[in-house]
């Protein structure tokens, strides 16, 4: 599949009541379904990358965003939900170094 890479963050660590947390996650956005009859542009969805640790598999990514990427997803069930899980991501093309918006 196809779309744009717009954020990867990364966290690991656990609450104040005790649960732990270890992810990474990218927010992707792809084109609504072209055949829609009440609506048209781009989705933005939030995705399961992996732990914490996975996120430097992702650096090449830094300061290039956004920028079109292909990848694979599949659901999987996390603690009773499906989540969209994403792996094998790559870039389309060369990633160029963004400029800061000013």
């Amino acid at each position: 599949m196809k779309a744009i890479l717009t954020k990867v963050k990364w966290n690991k660590g656990t609450t104040e009541k005790g649960q732990v947390y270890d992810y990474t996650r990218v927010t992707m956005q792809t084109p609504i379904y072209e055949q829609s009859q009440n609506e048209f542009g781009v989705d933005s969805m939030e995705c399961e990358y992996g732990t914490e640790a996975k996120h430097v598999e992702l650096l090449i990514f830094r300061d290039k965003l956004p920028c079109e990427v292909e990848f694979d997803m599949l659901q999987v069930m996390k603690k009773g939900k499906m989540v969209n899980l994403v792996s094998n991501i790559r870039p389309v093309a060369t990633v160029t170094t963004r400029k800061p918006l000013e």
